[in-house]
């Protein structure tokens, strides 16, 4: 993981003071895009959605689930339907969560 993204969630993830007030956070992503600054939310509604010390955790869990998982699914599904058509039966076992990429 990038060690500064690693830092801002441990730093969320500890923090006792009032992080609406402090932190200015929404759910949302805010990433690079090639040169353009694009903005997703992490939840319907997350722009308008502050992260406070009661949803933190929740915060942390769907930038993760962003981070690992949506972020590059447009680019891993190709790759994954490929490798699957050259490695078949039990010489490698898919864990649940990704048989969903190949249908």
């Amino acid at each position: 993981m990038d060690p500064e993204v690693y830092k801002s969630l441990k730093h969320i993830q500890e923090y006792q003071g009032n992080l609406e007030e402090d932190l200015f956070a929404q759910f949302q992503v805010t990433y690079d895009f090639y040169g353009e600054e694009k903005v997703h939310e992490l939840k319907p509604g997350g722009s308008n959605i502050n992260v406070t010390q009661e949803n933190k955790n929740e915060y942390i869990s769907l930038y993760l689930d962003w981070y690992f998982n949506k972020s590059i699914e447009t680019q891993f599904r190709p790759f994954y339907k490929g490798f699957y058509k050259v490695v078949t039966g039990d010489a490698i076992r898919v864990s649940a969560p990704l048989k969903e990429y190949i249908s």
